[in-house]
């Protein structure tokens, strides 16, 4: 009787669940639907890009971002001949986001005080897109990837919504200069 109940006492100690040697956690199945469901198209995330509209001054903020895996869509080996498609969401993205700044606020903000989550993997892939090294600056304005746009040459529909948005921030920095003068 002694015996049974020591085997039965080993066995209750092996499988207790503060026994970290014989218990794995499983994760939540709600994270790791999260994460499977997760949008990893390009054209996904440029129509989302198309109908995108700001709300708030963080982008970090704006939880649409989370629904795509921005990392995998934009350093995917998988899009790689898509590159001009990326830059043209990315930057309709970043556009959007400095026209909501000075039609709201009148100023650009920081973009580096937003890399975070899904946000976090725009902005990087912006700054090294354009050669801007995250360890000597300390401020990247909202206004840089429209400062970066240059002449658009084609035209597509994304590249008529980045006109349409360019001309919008034009029209409100001439309104904001308009402003200052008097």
């Amino acid at each position: 009787m002694k015996k049974i109940f020591i085997i039965l006492l080993l066995i209750f100690i092996s499988c207790h669940p503060n026994n970290k040697d014989s218990f794995q956690k499983i994760p939540d199945q709600k994270v790791m639907e999260e994460k499977v469901m997760k949008e990893k198209n390009i054209d996904s995330l440029k129509s989302f890009a198309i109908n995108f509209s700001l709300s708030k001054i963080d982008l970090n903020e704006h939880i649409e971002l989370n629904k795509f895996d921005i990392n995998f869509i934009l350093n995917s080996n998988e899009y790689e001949k898509e590159n001009i498609l990326k830059d043209k969401v990315l930057n309709l993205i970043l556009c959007k986001l400095y026209l909501y700044h000075i039609e709201n606020y009148h100023q650009g903000y920081d973009l580096l005080s937003m890399r975070k989550n899904e946000a976090k993997y725009l902005i990087d892939y912006f700054m090294v897109s354009h050669k801007i090294d995250k360890n000597k600056i300390e401020f990247l304005n909202s206004a840089r990837p429209y400062d970066l746009l240059g002449e658009i040459k084609n035209e597509d529909l994304l590249d008529n919504k980045l006109k349409d948005v360019s001309s919008k921030i034009e029209f409100e920095i001439k309104k904001i200069m308009s402003t200052n003068t008097d």
